[in-house]
């Protein structure tokens, strides 16, 4: 078996032909993955992810991540799990995976996050549930796919002759994480993962060129990718809700009765056991054991103290903090391994994490979620969210010629089914920054200079 194999040519080949003028010349130093690399690390859909939040407002403190330097991070520990996985488990080094392809799974992953975060995915699902649904996956790959401003076949504003970054087919295929397509008419009861029906001759076009026709499409570059992701969320966003003052290391081991149980239900679905406090306090003891009590002193008093001292010692000192999260990072890196290689379409091999490393992850992605996203500090917020979201896409479905032009063209040349869609998209491309600013212009007008940049 050689590179070609695991790399054949054909996934290294573009949807779109480029013109002479645009194709970059053969670079033997730079494989196809390298520039699919610079062109979503240049394009404009990655730069607005440092106006979209991920846990906290970035507005309220320089600290707190946004969705870009999420993901570069997500980027980096996907670089990490590709060098395990080549070090320790494939000896052929004409089979070792390539670092740059599953960096830009990682650049992209969030590229299909709308603003407000999941609270903004709520909202334009509603709207769009008779139209084909949005999801935050399905959206990333029409960005790159079609969406953003690169590659186009002509200037007509068609939606069909748009080819996004014009990437290659195997960097496509490593940020479809859910192989099935959305019903164009949603139940309110499901929440459905996928690709847009719009989109799904995309997706048809990969499976044929990757050779999977039968299977599910999910790529070992995307399970890195997942992963990565996860161990970001479970790590990096609890650092900010520490920061944030949100949480402490004791908040974690000690939670308040209705997250636990919350947690407890989660966590019981994954495992397929039932899940109960004393599971609970056996993964935090492992994860925070420098914190809580090693054993019974002369009094609880001391016990409690002592725990609560480091707790905040922990929460309140930024080299703990960090200390703490490159552990959790290498702890979690390290739980992962190769499950086997899949030798006639090494593409499809499948990683393992270790279900105990798994559980931890799940249990402090769990512990955020329930104790901030989904608490009464963030009721206010989510609902100016959806309010804010609803308003815009009704008004823009009403008078599409509120979008900028480019955006209206398109919309004008769709075919009728597609239009709403094409408000989908805009409003979905919005910063959280953007979208105060849009709703404000069309609900709280000011007396600003007509001259002032409208967009």
């Amino acid at each position: 078996m050689s590179a070609e194999s695991l790399y054949p040519p054909s996934h290294q080949t573009r949807r779109f032909i480029e013109s002479p003028s645009e194709r970059l010349q053969k670079e033997d130093y730079r494989l196809p993955w390298r520039v699919d690399y610079a062109r979503v690390l240049h394009s404009a859909c990655f730069r607005r992810l440092q106006g979209k939040n991920q846990l906290l407002p970035s507005t309220d403190s320089d600290f707190f991540r946004n969705r870009l330097t999420h993901s570069l991070e997500v980027a980096q520990i996907s670089h990490s799990i590709a060098v395990r996985i080549n070090e320790d488990f494939i000896k052929d080094p004409e089979l070792k995976l390539n670092v740059d392809l599953c960096q830009v799974s990682a650049l992209c992953h969030d590229l299909g996050h709308p603003p407000f975060g999941h609270q903004g995915e709520h909202a334009l699902n509603v709207k769009m549930k008779d139209h084909g649904g949005f999801e935050g996956n399905a959206q990333t790959f029409r960005i790159i796919s079609k969406l953003e401003k690169k590659f186009q076949d002509n200037f007509e504003g068609k939606d069909a002759d748009r080819f996004g970054l014009n990437l290659t087919y195997r960097t496509l295929a490593s940020v479809v994480k859910y192989d099935d397509v959305i019903p164009e008419i949603l139940s309110e009861q499901t929440k459905y993962k996928g690709i847009y029906s719009c989109d799904d001759h995309i997706r048809s076009q990969i499976k044929e060129v990757l050779d999977i026709k039968g299977d599910r499409l999910y790529t070992i570059e995307t399970q890195i990718m997942d992963i990565a992701d996860d161990i970001a969320y479970s790590t990096y966003d609890l650092e900010d809700a520490f920061k944030g003052g949100f949480l402490s290391p004791m908040s974690v081991c000690f939670p308040s009765n209705e997250v636990l149980q919350n947690i407890c239900v989660e966590l019981s679905k994954i495992t397929g056991t039932s899940f109960g406090y004393a599971n609970y306090a056996q993964i935090v003891q492992e994860l925070f054991g420098d914190i809580l009590p090693s054993g019974p002193s002369s009094s609880l008093f001391e016990d409690v103290q002592e725990a609560y001292t480091t707790a905040k010692f922990v929460k309140e000192n930024s080299y703990y903090r960090t200390k703490m999260t490159s552990y959790f990072v290498g702890l979690f890196i390290r739980g992962i391994s190769l499950e086997y290689f899949d030798q006639e379409r090494p593409w499809l091999s499948k990683i393992r994490i270790d279900p105990d490393t798994k559980l931890k992850i799940e249990l402090l992605k769990k512990v955020t979620l329930y104790s901030i996203i989904d608490s009464p500090k963030m009721k206010a917020r989510n609902f100016q969210a959806e309010h804010m979201v609803f308003s815009m896409f009704d008004s823009i479905i009403d008078r599409p010629s509120l979008m900028p032009i480019d955006i209206f063209e398109i919309h004008d040349a769709v075919d009728e089914k597609l239009k709403p869609r094409i408000v989908c998209d805009f409003i979905a491309g919005m910063t959280d920054k953007y979208a105060f600013e849009f709703y404000r212009r069309l609900y709280h007008p000011s007396n600003k200079s007509f001259f002032e940049p409208h967009w």
